[in-house]
């Protein structure tokens, strides 16, 4: 059976939400490991890690190299009004 064009977007959206709620009040913060044990996905799914919704305050440059240490593939933060391929 061949994948409909639409399933690949729906999946990612699909893994998305079970990304963002491993996160609660009780645990706002988690390691790329954590998240992974938390929603059940395998580490090894992602080839890229797109940091999105970073607050104003923080330094996006010191999120980028957290996010680098923890995870195998390329990290970059997202740029408004820019379009990605998923």
């Amino acid at each position: 059976m061949s994948e409909q064009p639409g399933s690949y977007f729906v999946r990612s959206v699909e893994r998305a939400f079970r990304v963002l709620r491993t996160f609660t009040e009780q645990q706002p913060e988690l390691t790329l490991t954590e998240v992974a044990q938390a929603s059940g996905l395998d580490r090894a799914g992602a080839r890229r890690l797109l940091l999105t919704h970073l607050q104003p305050w923080v330094d996006a440059e010191e999120i980028l190299a957290e996010a680098a240490a923890e995870f195998d593939g390329p990290v970059e933060v997202v740029e408004a009004a820019r379009e990605y391929e998923v």
